[in-house]
């Protein structure tokens, strides 16, 4: 958004309408970003940081009303959020490495859901199955698991990182190489 009166720049919410074309401001100087709709429950999640902490904001669909879900104040850093059976998975830093928890969406409580010695980011759960960055030899790859698998689905020199899944089991993520990000697909 554009700098407020006092000249702060904050991240705000939008719509878009693709059919109008047409681009609607949600929210007013409240510092979110990476938002998620949820389509069952009608609301938007975003991550909300304040004072070095990152929390969860849960909104309806046009931000008129909104709570702040979760109540960290010990320096923790969200990333980025998806839905996951009926909460929330979350990549974050405590205090080096990133790792993937589990928020409950009623009560905001926070449990850990995966953790290692090395950065977990960018969870992605659909159909069953989360698929996320894992850097454990040094370089992000795609990681992926579900009932029927578990393991790495690319082995890149220059990483892999944001995945999504379409419903049909496709999965498009950003790379990185030769000095910058591109858009890539696995069809299978």
């Amino acid at each position: 958004s554009k700098p407020n009166k006092d000249g702060s720049k904050f991240f705000d919410l939008y719509s878009l309408d693709l059919i109008k074309e047409e681009e609607e401001q949600l929210t007013e100087s409240l510092r979110l970003f990476s938002p998620v709709y949820d389509e069952e429950n009608d609301q938007i999640i975003a991550i909300n940081t304040y004072d070095g902490t990152s929390n969860l904001v849960v909104g309806n669909r046009d931000f008129s009303e909104y709570n702040i879900l979760t109540k960290f104040e010990n320096g923790m850093q969200i990333y980025s959020v998806c839905l996951y059976k009926g909460n929330y998975l979350i990549d974050a830093v405590t205090n080096h490495e990133r790792d993937l928890y589990i928020i409950d969406s009623q009560t905001g409580d926070i449990t850990e859901f995966k953790k290692e010695p090395w950065d977990l980011r960018d969870p992605k759960y659909v159909n069953n199955t989360v698929i996320y960055s894992d850097d454990k030899d040094g370089i992000y790859n795609l990681f992926i698991e579900n009932n029927e698998k578990s393991g790495y689905i690319t082995d890149l020199k220059g990483g892999a990182f944001k995945p999504d899944i379409s419903k049909e089991g496709k999965i498009v993520f950003s790379i990185f190489k030769d000095g910058g990000y591109k858009l890539a697909l696995l069809n299978n």
